[in-house]
């Protein structure tokens, strides 16, 4: 896909504050991704990008919840809205005014996101399918779920076609890489996994 001519994403002010470096992550190009995730501060919510469970650990092994992934797809394409909603519409998701109330209903409000049978199960571990769509689906290439370009499909494994195009975006994009030349749809997203992502994710973006 090409790329924007001008930053879509100008809310994150890449290498503006120090980095951390986490205890957890011992690979040297998982932690240079950390740093460089760790160093953006996103003017909408004046924060890091990326946090860490602490300043000490990322949890490197752990799956990426629902909510995690969420919460990243809003501030990383700079979807901090002036009109904030609280959740009023999943019953496993708080109804007052906590980040995680806030953080779906706004989501779920700008038609982001959606659930199942009254249900967001924010704690479940993410799929491929599921961070393609909601990662790409709140940026640039796509307008209330249209893709900018829409793409023949090219590979396999996708068995829930309203998924297709934002695979066929994350492949093309570099994000997902074909597992024995199809999808991995339903595989769950660890958070190592996360960091490459979101890496390039950002970089190709605002380069």
């Amino acid at each position: 896909p090409p790329a924007p001519t001008q930053d879509p994403i100008m809310c994150l002010q890449t290498n503006s504050i120090t980095a951390l470096n986490f205890s957890d992550i011992a690979v040297t190009t998982d932690q240079t991704k950390a740093q460089f995730l760790t160093s953006i501060l996103n003017r909408g919510t004046n924060t890091r990008l990326i946090q860490g469970y602490n300043a000490q650990t990322y949890g490197i092994g752990k799956v990426l919840t629902r909510f995690e992934l969420t919460k990243i797809a809003l501030e990383s394409n700079c979807l901090q809205s002036d009109q904030l909603y609280k959740n009023t519409v999943f019953s496993d998701v708080p109804h007052d005014n906590s980040e995680m109330s806030v953080i779906i209903g706004t989501a779920q409000a700008l038609g982001i996101v959606n659930g199942k049978d009254g249900k967001f199960y924010p704690n479940q571990a993410v799929t491929y399918a599921e961070m393609s769509k909601i990662l790409l689906g709140s940026g640039f290439y796509f307008q209330q779920h249209s893709p900018a370009i829409t793409y023949t499909a090219s590979f396999p494994g996708i068995t829930d076609e309203s998924f297709r195009q934002y695979a066929e975006y994350a492949v093309r994009l570099g994000l997902v890489s074909l597992d024995n030349g199809s999808f991995p749809q339903n595989r769950p997203i660890y958070r190592d996994t996360m960091l490459q992502v979101l890496t390039r994710y950002i970089s190709y973006l605002k380069n």
